[in-house]
Protein backbone atom coordinates (compact mmCIF):
# COMPACT_ATOMS: atom_id res chain seq x y z
CA UNK A 1 0.00 0.00 0.00
CA UNK A 2 1.50 3.50 -0.91
CA UNK A 3 1.56 6.93 1.42
CA UNK A 4 -0.98 8.30 -1.21
CA UNK A 5 -3.46 5.52 -1.24
CA UNK A 6 -3.34 5.85 2.69
CA UNK A 7 -3.22 9.71 2.69
CA UNK A 8 -6.36 9.62 0.35
CA UNK A 9 -7.96 6.57 3.22
CA UNK A 10 -7.57 9.66 6.13
CA UNK A 11 -9.00 12.67 3.56
CA UNK A 12 -12.29 10.45 2.55
CA UNK A 13 -12.95 9.59 6.50
CA UNK A 14 -12.40 13.57 7.36
CA UNK A 15 -14.49 14.24 4.32
CA UNK A 16 -17.45 11.58 5.71
CA UNK A 17 -17.24 13.36 9.40
CA UNK A 18 -17.12 16.97 7.84
CA UNK A 19 -20.96 15.58 5.78
CA UNK A 20 -22.42 15.01 9.46
CA UNK A 21 -21.27 18.91 10.19
CA UNK A 22 -25.46 20.98 10.19
CA UNK A 23 -25.46 23.02 7.34
CA UNK A 24 -27.90 25.85 7.88
CA UNK A 25 -30.66 25.84 5.65
CA UNK A 26 -32.83 29.05 4.50
CA UNK A 27 -36.56 29.32 6.00
CA UNK A 28 -39.70 27.48 3.73
CA UNK A 29 -41.09 30.73 2.28
CA UNK A 30 -44.64 28.68 4.11
CA UNK A 31 -43.01 29.14 7.37
CA UNK A 32 -42.08 32.60 6.65
CA UNK A 33 -45.44 34.04 6.11
CA UNK A 34 -46.80 31.35 8.89
CA UNK A 35 -44.42 33.76 11.30
CA UNK A 36 -45.70 36.96 9.83
CA UNK A 37 -49.39 36.07 10.00
CA UNK A 38 -48.49 34.98 13.71
CA UNK A 39 -46.63 38.10 14.62
CA UNK A 40 -49.39 40.33 13.39
CA UNK A 41 -51.77 38.01 15.20
CA UNK A 42 -50.16 38.50 18.73
CA UNK A 43 -49.75 41.79 18.14
CA UNK A 44 -53.44 42.89 17.38
CA UNK A 45 -54.23 41.22 20.66
CA UNK A 46 -53.70 44.72 22.11
CA UNK A 47 -56.49 45.91 20.02
CA UNK A 48 -60.52 45.21 20.37
CA UNK A 49 -61.33 41.77 18.36
CA UNK A 50 -63.98 43.87 16.08
CA UNK A 51 -61.30 45.77 14.52
CA UNK A 52 -58.81 43.10 14.26
CA UNK A 53 -57.93 42.38 10.27
CA UNK A 54 -57.71 38.64 9.76
CA UNK A 55 -59.19 36.24 7.41
CA UNK A 56 -62.15 33.84 7.45
CA UNK A 57 -62.99 30.89 5.81
CA UNK A 58 -66.48 29.09 5.18
CA UNK A 59 -65.55 25.03 5.06
CA UNK A 60 -68.32 24.36 2.80
CA UNK A 61 -67.24 24.82 -0.15
CA UNK A 62 -63.67 25.43 0.36
CA UNK A 63 -62.57 22.42 2.46
CA UNK A 64 -65.05 20.23 2.85
CA UNK A 65 -66.63 20.11 -1.04
CA UNK A 66 -69.17 17.08 -0.17
CA UNK A 67 -66.72 15.50 2.39
CA UNK A 68 -67.84 15.31 5.98
CA UNK A 69 -65.58 12.76 7.65
CA UNK A 70 -63.93 12.79 10.77
CA UNK A 71 -60.52 13.49 9.06
CA UNK A 72 -62.04 16.01 6.61
CA UNK A 73 -63.48 17.98 9.65
CA UNK A 74 -60.11 17.79 11.37
CA UNK A 75 -58.72 20.28 8.96
CA UNK A 76 -60.57 22.64 11.26
CA UNK A 77 -57.51 22.69 13.58
CA UNK A 78 -55.17 23.21 10.49
CA UNK A 79 -56.85 25.84 9.92
CA UNK A 80 -56.58 27.62 13.43
CA UNK A 81 -52.99 26.62 13.52
CA UNK A 82 -52.91 28.73 10.87
CA UNK A 83 -54.18 31.79 11.78
CA UNK A 84 -57.44 31.90 10.40
CA UNK A 85 -59.50 34.15 12.69
CA UNK A 86 -63.19 33.18 11.61
CA UNK A 87 -64.85 29.93 10.82
CA UNK A 88 -68.29 29.41 9.03
CA UNK A 89 -69.93 26.02 9.63
CA UNK A 90 -72.81 24.57 8.00
CA UNK A 91 -74.85 23.01 10.72
CA UNK A 92 -78.29 20.76 10.00
CA UNK A 93 -81.48 20.47 12.16
CA UNK A 94 -82.81 16.62 12.03
CA UNK A 95 -86.21 17.28 13.75
CA UNK A 96 -86.50 13.64 14.44
CA UNK A 97 -83.76 12.86 16.35
CA UNK A 98 -83.68 16.42 17.86
CA UNK A 99 -80.06 16.83 17.12
CA UNK A 100 -77.65 19.00 15.13
CA UNK A 101 -75.45 17.31 12.95
CA UNK A 102 -72.70 18.71 10.44
CA UNK A 103 -73.32 16.24 7.22
CA UNK A 104 -76.10 17.75 5.45
CA UNK A 105 -78.01 14.36 4.61
CA UNK A 106 -80.05 12.93 7.38
CA UNK A 107 -78.90 9.80 8.60
CA UNK A 108 -81.15 6.50 8.29
CA UNK A 109 -83.46 6.26 11.79
CA UNK A 110 -83.33 3.07 13.58
CA UNK A 111 -80.64 1.43 11.69
CA UNK A 112 -77.19 1.55 11.56
CA UNK A 113 -75.61 3.15 8.76
CA UNK A 114 -72.53 0.84 6.84
CA UNK A 115 -69.72 1.95 5.22
CA UNK A 116 -70.40 2.28 1.69
CA UNK A 117 -67.94 1.08 -1.39
CA UNK A 118 -65.20 3.28 -1.52
CA UNK A 119 -65.75 4.44 2.29
CA UNK A 120 -63.12 3.69 5.25
CA UNK A 121 -64.63 1.77 8.34
CA UNK A 122 -65.39 5.71 9.94
CA UNK A 123 -67.07 6.95 6.93
CA UNK A 124 -70.68 6.43 5.27
CA UNK A 125 -71.70 7.52 1.65
CA UNK A 126 -74.83 9.36 2.01
CA UNK A 127 -75.87 10.63 -1.15
CA UNK A 128 -73.80 12.13 -2.76
CA UNK A 129 -71.62 13.34 0.47
CA UNK A 130 -69.40 10.90 2.62
CA UNK A 131 -69.87 11.64 6.31
CA UNK A 132 -68.55 10.07 9.52
CA UNK A 133 -70.62 6.99 10.70
CA UNK A 134 -71.47 8.41 13.62
CA UNK A 135 -72.93 11.84 13.50
CA UNK A 136 -70.38 14.81 13.96
CA UNK A 137 -72.62 16.95 16.31
CA UNK A 138 -72.36 20.71 17.70
CA UNK A 139 -71.19 19.10 21.06
CA UNK A 140 -68.15 17.81 18.99
CA UNK A 141 -66.95 21.53 17.08
CA UNK A 142 -66.82 22.86 20.36
CA UNK A 143 -64.66 20.27 21.69
CA UNK A 144 -62.51 20.07 18.62
CA UNK A 145 -62.14 23.80 18.74
CA UNK A 146 -61.46 23.84 22.61
CA UNK A 147 -58.94 21.17 23.04
CA UNK A 148 -56.98 22.96 19.78
CA UNK A 149 -56.67 26.13 21.66
CA UNK A 150 -55.73 24.02 25.13
CA UNK A 151 -54.07 21.21 23.63
CA UNK A 152 -50.45 22.96 25.36
CA UNK A 153 -49.43 24.24 21.63
CA UNK A 154 -48.73 27.49 22.83
CA UNK A 155 -48.30 28.75 19.76
CA UNK A 156 -52.70 28.82 19.17
CA UNK A 157 -52.64 32.47 21.15
CA UNK A 158 -55.37 33.07 19.60
CA UNK A 159 -59.20 34.15 19.25
CA UNK A 160 -61.70 32.31 16.86
CA UNK A 161 -64.97 33.25 15.83
CA UNK A 162 -67.33 30.37 14.75
CA UNK A 163 -70.16 31.30 12.88
CA UNK A 164 -72.78 29.08 12.36
CA UNK A 165 -75.04 28.78 9.12
CA UNK A 166 -78.39 27.23 10.70
CA UNK A 167 -80.54 24.64 8.00
CA UNK A 168 -83.42 22.58 8.52
CA UNK A 169 -83.30 18.82 7.00
CA UNK A 170 -87.05 18.86 6.93
CA UNK A 171 -86.87 15.04 7.95
CA UNK A 172 -90.41 13.07 7.27
CA UNK A 173 -92.25 11.87 10.85
CA UNK A 174 -94.14 8.90 10.67
CA UNK A 175 -97.24 9.24 12.46
CA UNK A 176 -96.45 6.07 15.22
CA UNK A 177 -92.62 7.48 15.38
CA UNK A 178 -91.11 7.92 19.05
CA UNK A 179 -89.72 11.49 18.96
CA UNK A 180 -87.00 12.77 21.85
CA UNK A 181 -89.06 14.83 24.13
CA UNK A 182 -86.22 16.71 25.23
CA UNK A 183 -82.86 17.91 23.59
CA UNK A 184 -79.32 20.25 23.93
CA UNK A 185 -79.95 23.23 22.61
CA UNK A 186 -76.82 24.95 20.63
CA UNK A 187 -75.63 26.83 23.89
CA UNK A 188 -75.70 23.36 26.04
CA UNK A 189 -73.94 21.24 23.54
CA UNK A 190 -71.05 23.94 23.03
CA UNK A 191 -70.54 23.97 26.98
CA UNK A 192 -69.88 27.40 27.68
CA UNK A 193 -66.52 26.90 29.48
CA UNK A 194 -63.80 29.15 26.90
CA UNK A 195 -67.01 30.82 25.22
CA UNK A 196 -67.13 34.59 25.32
CA UNK A 197 -70.98 34.93 25.55
CA UNK A 198 -73.13 38.59 24.86
CA UNK A 199 -73.76 38.39 29.01
CA UNK A 200 -69.99 38.63 29.35
CA UNK A 201 -70.32 41.51 26.55
CA UNK A 202 -72.98 43.49 28.15
CA UNK A 203 -70.96 43.53 31.55
CA UNK A 204 -67.74 44.49 29.84
CA UNK A 205 -69.56 47.29 28.24
CA UNK A 206 -71.33 48.93 32.02
CA UNK A 207 -68.30 48.72 33.96
CA UNK A 208 -65.22 49.38 31.89
CA UNK A 209 -61.83 48.27 33.86
CA UNK A 210 -58.55 50.74 33.39
CA UNK A 211 -57.06 48.15 31.76
CA UNK A 212 -59.80 47.55 29.19
CA UNK A 213 -60.08 51.46 27.58
CA UNK A 214 -59.48 51.92 23.82
CA UNK A 215 -59.33 54.84 21.64
CA UNK A 216 -61.39 51.87 18.64
CA UNK A 217 -64.53 53.02 20.36
CA UNK A 218 -66.95 55.38 22.29
CA UNK A 219 -66.41 55.51 26.20
CA UNK A 220 -68.72 57.63 28.41
CA UNK A 221 -69.69 58.02 32.60
CA UNK A 222 -72.79 56.79 33.52
CA UNK A 223 -73.78 60.04 35.35
CA UNK A 224 -76.00 57.52 37.99
CA UNK A 225 -72.99 55.29 38.84
CA UNK A 226 -69.98 56.80 38.01
CA UNK A 227 -68.88 53.86 36.04
CA UNK A 228 -67.01 54.50 32.71
CA UNK A 229 -69.18 52.66 30.03
CA UNK A 230 -69.28 52.10 26.16
CA UNK A 231 -72.20 51.69 23.57
CA UNK A 232 -70.41 50.09 21.02
CA UNK A 233 -67.08 48.70 22.61
CA UNK A 234 -65.38 45.16 22.52
CA UNK A 235 -62.61 43.60 24.90
CA UNK A 236 -59.15 43.25 23.29
CA UNK A 237 -57.72 39.79 22.70
CA UNK A 238 -54.99 39.79 25.14
CA UNK A 239 -57.95 39.83 27.96
CA UNK A 240 -59.74 37.17 26.74
CA UNK A 241 -56.72 34.82 26.22
CA UNK A 242 -56.07 35.81 30.01
CA UNK A 243 -59.19 34.67 30.97
CA UNK A 244 -59.74 32.05 28.93
CA UNK A 245 -62.34 32.67 26.49
CA UNK A 246 -61.29 32.70 23.57
CA UNK A 247 -64.12 31.31 21.53
CA UNK A 248 -66.76 33.74 20.29
CA UNK A 249 -70.43 31.82 18.54
CA UNK A 250 -72.05 34.12 16.30
CA UNK A 251 -75.13 33.26 14.07
CA UNK A 252 -74.88 32.99 10.26
CA UNK A 253 -77.74 32.36 8.11
CA UNK A 254 -81.17 31.28 9.33
CA UNK A 255 -82.83 28.30 7.30
CA UNK A 256 -84.54 27.15 9.58
CA UNK A 257 -88.88 26.56 8.83
CA UNK A 258 -91.42 27.67 10.80
CA UNK A 259 -92.62 23.67 11.90
CA UNK A 260 -88.83 22.96 12.64
CA UNK A 261 -89.13 22.37 15.87
CA UNK A 262 -85.67 24.45 16.97
CA UNK A 263 -86.17 28.45 17.97
CA UNK A 264 -82.74 30.01 18.35
CA UNK A 265 -83.50 32.67 20.49
CA UNK A 266 -83.01 30.16 23.18
CA UNK A 267 -79.47 30.58 22.96
CA UNK A 268 -78.93 34.55 23.17
CA UNK A 269 -77.01 34.19 26.22
CA UNK A 270 -74.25 32.25 24.53
CA UNK A 271 -74.80 32.86 21.09
CA UNK A 272 -74.31 36.56 19.13
CA UNK A 273 -76.30 37.09 17.08
CA UNK A 274 -75.67 37.76 12.83
CA UNK A 275 -75.92 41.61 13.38
CA UNK A 276 -73.36 41.76 16.55
CA UNK A 277 -70.68 39.46 14.89
CA UNK A 278 -71.63 40.29 11.09
CA UNK A 279 -72.14 37.19 10.59
CA UNK A 280 -73.75 37.80 7.05
CA UNK A 281 -71.34 40.17 5.60
CA UNK A 282 -73.13 43.27 3.51
CA UNK A 283 -70.21 43.86 1.42
CA UNK A 284 -68.97 41.63 -1.10
CA UNK A 285 -66.45 41.72 -4.36
CA UNK A 286 -68.89 42.24 -7.26
CA UNK A 287 -69.54 45.44 -5.01
CA UNK A 288 -66.46 47.05 -4.84
CA UNK A 289 -64.58 49.11 -7.36
CA UNK A 290 -62.15 47.64 -9.57
CA UNK A 291 -59.23 49.35 -8.45
CA UNK A 292 -60.14 50.20 -4.74
CA UNK A 293 -58.59 53.75 -4.32
CA UNK A 294 -60.51 54.74 -0.91
CA UNK A 295 -60.62 52.79 2.09
CA UNK A 296 -63.66 55.18 3.08
CA UNK A 297 -65.61 54.00 -0.16
CA UNK A 298 -64.44 51.18 -1.39
CA UNK A 299 -67.41 50.90 -4.10
CA UNK A 300 -69.37 53.15 -5.77
CA UNK A 301 -72.63 51.97 -2.68
CA UNK A 302 -70.30 51.71 0.30
CA UNK A 303 -69.85 54.07 3.05
CA UNK A 304 -67.70 53.23 5.78
CA UNK A 305 -68.00 54.63 9.25
CA UNK A 306 -65.36 54.74 12.33
CA UNK A 307 -66.43 53.17 15.78
CA UNK A 308 -64.63 55.59 17.71
CA UNK A 309 -61.43 57.89 16.91
CA UNK A 310 -61.57 57.64 13.42
CA UNK A 311 -65.35 58.62 12.92
CA UNK A 312 -63.93 62.05 11.80
CA UNK A 313 -60.27 60.01 9.88
CA UNK A 314 -61.58 60.84 6.27
CA UNK A 315 -59.44 58.00 5.12
CA UNK A 316 -61.21 55.24 6.71
CA UNK A 317 -64.88 57.14 7.43
CA UNK A 318 -66.86 58.83 4.93
CA UNK A 319 -67.70 62.32 6.00
CA UNK A 320 -71.20 63.40 5.93
CA UNK A 321 -69.87 66.22 3.65
CA UNK A 322 -69.18 64.08 0.85
CA UNK A 323 -72.62 61.51 1.45
CA UNK A 324 -75.45 64.46 0.90
CA UNK A 325 -77.69 63.55 -1.08
CA UNK A 326 -77.08 60.20 -1.81
CA UNK A 327 -79.37 57.82 -0.56
CA UNK A 328 -77.81 54.98 -2.84
CA UNK A 329 -74.96 54.41 -0.43
CA UNK A 330 -75.17 51.61 2.36
CA UNK A 331 -73.31 52.53 5.35
CA UNK A 332 -71.01 49.60 7.22
CA UNK A 333 -68.48 50.15 10.20
CA UNK A 334 -65.23 48.75 10.65
CA UNK A 335 -66.45 46.47 13.26
CA UNK A 336 -65.79 43.05 12.41
CA UNK A 337 -65.88 44.56 8.44
CA UNK A 338 -65.97 41.18 6.08
CA UNK A 339 -65.73 41.20 2.64
CA UNK A 340 -67.15 37.96 0.87
CA UNK A 341 -66.21 36.38 -2.42
CA UNK A 342 -68.63 35.49 -5.11
CA UNK A 343 -68.20 33.07 -7.99
CA UNK A 344 -68.38 35.68 -10.54
CA UNK A 345 -65.58 37.34 -8.36
CA UNK A 346 -62.85 35.46 -6.56
CA UNK A 347 -60.83 36.74 -3.89
CA UNK A 348 -56.73 37.32 -6.26
CA UNK A 349 -54.22 38.24 -3.95
CA UNK A 350 -54.13 41.33 -5.44
CA UNK A 351 -57.46 42.33 -4.49
CA UNK A 352 -57.23 40.77 -0.47
CA UNK A 353 -53.62 42.57 -0.25
CA UNK A 354 -55.94 45.93 -0.97
CA UNK A 355 -58.64 44.94 1.40
CA UNK A 356 -56.34 44.24 4.33
CA UNK A 357 -53.91 47.44 3.84
CA UNK A 358 -57.35 49.01 4.52
CA UNK A 359 -58.02 47.33 7.49
CA UNK A 360 -60.82 44.71 5.49
CA UNK A 361 -60.79 41.21 6.78
CA UNK A 362 -61.12 38.57 3.81
CA UNK A 363 -63.84 36.13 4.14
CA UNK A 364 -63.17 32.80 1.60
CA UNK A 365 -66.71 31.42 0.67
CA UNK A 366 -66.24 30.34 -2.49
CA UNK A 367 -62.32 29.77 -3.56
CA UNK A 368 -59.56 29.63 -1.11
CA UNK A 369 -55.96 29.71 -2.06
CA UNK A 370 -52.66 29.55 -0.14
CA UNK A 371 -51.31 32.81 -2.49
CA UNK A 372 -54.25 34.84 -1.52
CA UNK A 373 -54.12 33.69 2.38
CA UNK A 374 -50.52 35.00 2.13
CA UNK A 375 -51.60 38.31 0.32
CA UNK A 376 -53.27 38.95 3.80
CA UNK A 377 -50.03 39.82 5.11
CA UNK A 378 -50.08 43.64 5.67
CA UNK A 379 -46.47 44.20 7.87
CA UNK A 380 -43.56 42.69 6.65
CA UNK A 381 -41.98 42.74 3.20
CA UNK A 382 -41.52 39.67 1.00
CA UNK A 383 -39.36 36.81 2.67
CA UNK A 384 -39.35 38.31 5.93
CA UNK A 385 -38.80 38.30 8.95
CA UNK A 386 -35.54 35.73 7.27
CA UNK A 387 -34.98 34.85 10.53
CA UNK A 388 -31.02 35.68 9.82
CA UNK A 389 -29.07 35.34 12.28
CA UNK A 390 -27.98 38.30 14.20
CA UNK A 391 -31.24 40.13 12.89
CA UNK A 392 -33.24 40.46 15.49
CA UNK A 393 -34.71 43.29 15.33
CA UNK A 394 -37.41 45.43 13.36
CA UNK A 395 -37.81 48.36 11.13
CA UNK A 396 -40.11 49.82 9.12
CA UNK A 397 -38.92 51.00 5.68
CA UNK A 398 -39.60 53.78 3.74
CA UNK A 399 -39.28 52.38 0.18
CA UNK A 400 -42.19 49.51 0.66
CA UNK A 401 -44.04 51.14 4.10
CA UNK A 402 -43.09 47.39 5.26
CA UNK A 403 -41.23 46.06 7.89
CA UNK A 404 -37.65 44.35 7.80
CA UNK A 405 -35.09 42.47 10.10
CA UNK A 406 -31.97 44.58 11.14
CA UNK A 407 -29.27 44.17 13.25
CA UNK A 408 -30.19 45.52 17.15
CA UNK A 409 -26.92 47.48 17.55
CA UNK A 410 -27.04 49.73 14.80
CA UNK A 411 -28.10 53.17 15.42
CA UNK A 412 -31.58 54.50 13.76
CA UNK A 413 -34.36 57.22 14.00
CA UNK A 414 -37.61 55.92 16.10
CA UNK A 415 -41.07 55.58 15.22
CA UNK A 416 -43.29 57.03 17.90
CA UNK A 417 -47.11 56.59 18.60
CA UNK A 418 -49.38 59.10 19.97
CA UNK A 419 -50.83 56.91 23.07
CA UNK A 420 -51.17 58.96 25.90
CA UNK A 421 -52.49 57.12 29.26
CA UNK A 422 -56.13 58.78 28.60
CA UNK A 423 -57.33 56.20 25.80
CA UNK A 424 -60.09 59.13 25.08
CA UNK A 425 -57.52 61.48 24.08
CA UNK A 426 -55.50 58.87 21.56
CA UNK A 427 -54.94 58.55 18.07
CA UNK A 428 -52.96 55.41 16.79
CA UNK A 429 -52.76 57.23 13.63
CA UNK A 430 -50.54 59.88 15.19
CA UNK A 431 -47.06 59.05 14.23
CA UNK A 432 -43.91 60.56 14.14
CA UNK A 433 -40.50 59.49 13.24
CA UNK A 434 -37.73 61.01 15.81
CA UNK A 435 -34.33 61.04 13.91
CA UNK A 436 -32.57 60.62 17.44
CA UNK A 437 -30.57 57.77 16.20
CA UNK A 438 -30.62 55.24 18.98
CA UNK A 439 -29.77 51.15 19.10
CA UNK A 440 -32.97 49.26 19.39
CA UNK A 441 -32.12 48.94 23.50
CA UNK A 442 -32.40 52.80 24.06
CA UNK A 443 -35.05 53.45 21.18
CA UNK A 444 -37.37 54.12 24.18
CA UNK A 445 -35.99 57.14 25.44
CA UNK A 446 -36.40 58.45 22.01
CA UNK A 447 -40.06 59.50 22.34
CA UNK A 448 -41.31 61.95 24.53
CA UNK A 449 -45.09 61.86 26.14
CA UNK A 450 -47.65 62.01 24.59
CA UNK A 451 -46.08 60.07 22.30
CA UNK A 452 -44.26 56.44 23.06
CA UNK A 453 -41.80 54.01 21.10
CA UNK A 454 -44.53 51.52 19.67
CA UNK A 455 -45.44 49.01 16.63
CA UNK A 456 -48.23 49.03 14.37
CA UNK A 457 -51.58 46.57 15.68
CA UNK A 458 -53.28 47.03 12.46
CA UNK A 459 -52.95 47.28 8.92
CA UNK A 460 -54.56 51.04 9.24
CA UNK A 461 -51.86 52.09 12.05
CA UNK A 462 -49.10 50.70 9.81
CA UNK A 463 -50.47 53.00 6.34
CA UNK A 464 -50.62 55.94 9.01
CA UNK A 465 -46.73 55.01 9.88
CA UNK A 466 -45.80 54.86 6.31
CA UNK A 467 -47.49 58.19 5.55
CA UNK A 468 -44.76 59.75 8.74
CA UNK A 469 -41.53 58.10 7.30
CA UNK A 470 -42.55 58.96 3.43
CA UNK A 471 -42.83 62.73 4.46
CA UNK A 472 -39.18 62.33 5.77
CA UNK A 473 -35.51 61.71 4.10
CA UNK A 474 -34.87 58.76 6.49
CA UNK A 475 -34.88 55.16 4.98
CA UNK A 476 -35.97 53.31 7.88
CA UNK A 477 -36.48 54.12 11.50
CA UNK A 478 -37.18 51.41 14.56
CA UNK A 479 -40.46 49.96 15.69
CA UNK A 480 -41.11 48.23 18.81
CA UNK A 481 -40.65 44.99 17.61
CA UNK A 482 -37.66 42.31 18.52
CA UNK A 483 -37.30 38.17 18.61
CA UNK A 484 -36.69 37.09 21.65
CA UNK A 485 -37.10 33.13 20.56
CA UNK A 486 -36.79 31.72 17.36
CA UNK A 487 -40.03 32.51 15.33
CA UNK A 488 -41.00 34.90 18.46
CA UNK A 489 -41.34 38.52 18.03
CA UNK A 490 -42.64 40.51 20.46
CA UNK A 491 -42.75 44.15 21.33
CA UNK A 492 -40.51 45.52 24.23
CA UNK A 493 -36.81 44.75 24.61
CA UNK A 494 -36.50 41.07 25.52
CA UNK A 495 -39.73 41.03 26.54
CA UNK A 496 -41.31 37.13 27.36
CA UNK A 497 -42.81 35.27 24.72
CA UNK A 498 -45.92 34.80 25.51
CA UNK A 499 -46.20 30.81 24.02
CA UNK A 500 -43.64 28.01 23.74
CA UNK A 501 -42.54 28.20 20.11
CA UNK A 502 -43.03 24.54 18.40
CA UNK A 503 -42.16 25.30 14.70
CA UNK A 504 -38.47 25.87 15.02
CA UNK A 505 -36.66 25.90 12.02
CA UNK A 506 -33.99 23.62 11.58
CA UNK A 507 -31.94 26.79 11.42
CA UNK A 508 -32.93 27.99 14.95
CA UNK A 509 -32.61 24.77 16.68
CA UNK A 510 -29.04 24.43 15.66
CA UNK A 511 -28.42 27.81 17.62
CA UNK A 512 -30.13 31.06 18.66
CA UNK A 513 -27.27 33.28 17.94
CA UNK A 514 -24.88 33.12 15.08
CA UNK A 515 -21.51 33.04 17.31
CA UNK A 516 -23.21 30.32 19.29
CA UNK A 517 -22.65 28.86 15.34
CA UNK A 518 -19.09 30.04 14.64
CA UNK A 519 -17.69 28.54 18.28
CA UNK A 520 -19.32 25.59 17.41
CA UNK A 521 -18.22 24.99 13.95
CA UNK A 522 -14.71 26.21 15.27
CA UNK A 523 -14.70 23.95 17.77
CA UNK A 524 -15.83 20.69 15.80
CA UNK A 525 -13.47 21.76 12.67
CA UNK A 526 -10.36 21.93 15.97
CA UNK A 527 -11.21 18.15 17.00
CA UNK A 528 -11.40 17.11 12.62
CA UNK A 529 -7.86 18.83 12.26
CA UNK A 530 -6.40 17.13 14.92
CA UNK A 531 -8.26 13.70 14.77
CA UNK A 532 -7.56 13.62 11.16
CA UNK A 533 -3.93 14.76 11.99
CA UNK A 534 -3.25 11.63 14.45
CA UNK A 535 -4.98 9.42 11.94
CA UNK A 536 -2.54 10.24 8.89
CA UNK A 537 0.36 9.90 11.51
CA UNK A 538 -0.58 6.71 12.93
CA UNK A 539 -1.43 5.59 9.29
CA UNK A 540 2.48 6.71 8.18
CA UNK A 541 3.79 4.88 11.13
CA UNK A 542 1.95 1.95 9.98
CA UNK A 543 4.12 2.36 6.54
CA UNK A 544 7.30 2.36 7.79
CA UNK A 545 6.60 -0.58 10.40
CA UNK A 546 5.83 -2.25 7.45
CA UNK A 547 8.70 -0.79 5.29
CA UNK A 548 10.71 -2.17 7.83
CA UNK A 549 9.65 -5.82 8.63
CA UNK A 550 9.64 -6.30 4.79
CA UNK A 551 13.52 -5.21 4.29
CA UNK A 552 14.30 -7.66 7.95
CA UNK A 553 12.59 -10.61 5.76
CA UNK A 554 14.39 -9.36 2.91
CA UNK A 555 17.92 -9.42 4.64
CA UNK A 556 17.04 -12.84 6.51
CA UNK A 557 19.34 -15.69 5.86
CA UNK A 558 19.96 -19.30 6.70
CA UNK A 559 23.53 -20.23 8.14
CA UNK A 560 25.51 -23.48 8.00
CA UNK A 561 27.33 -25.12 10.43
CA UNK A 562 30.95 -25.40 9.32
Amino acid sequence: MQVQELQWRVLLRCCLLLSLLPTVQPQADSQIVNVALRVQRDLSHAVPINRVAGAGISLKDTILKGNYSLAALSQTEKLVLNLVKRLVLDIYWDNRRKQWQVCPVAYPHGTQAQPAMGATPDEVILGNVTCSKVPYTVADIGAAIRQSLTSGQGSLNAVIVLVLNLHDLQVPIPADATVPTTFSTISQSLNSGGIFTPKMLTQFRSNLAANATSPYFTMSTDPATGKLTTPNGWPMGKLLIANGTQILVGFGQNGLSAGSGYDPSVDQDVVFSAQEINGMPSISTTELNSDITSCAKPGPTIAMNGTGFDVSDSRYSLQPSNATNDTSLSWSTWSFPYVVDTPSKPFTPAVVSKLVECGFQPLFLINFSVEAMNASVWSWEDGQPSGAHGLDCAVIKRSTGRWAVDRCQTALPVACQRLPPNATQADPYDWIIVNNRKIFEEAVDACQPPYVFNVPRTAQENAALADALRATDISKAWINLNQVLPTCWVAGWQSKCPYDVKDANPQAIIGATLKQGIVIILIFSIFLFFKCRRQLRVSRLNKRKAEVRRKIRQNDYVTVPA
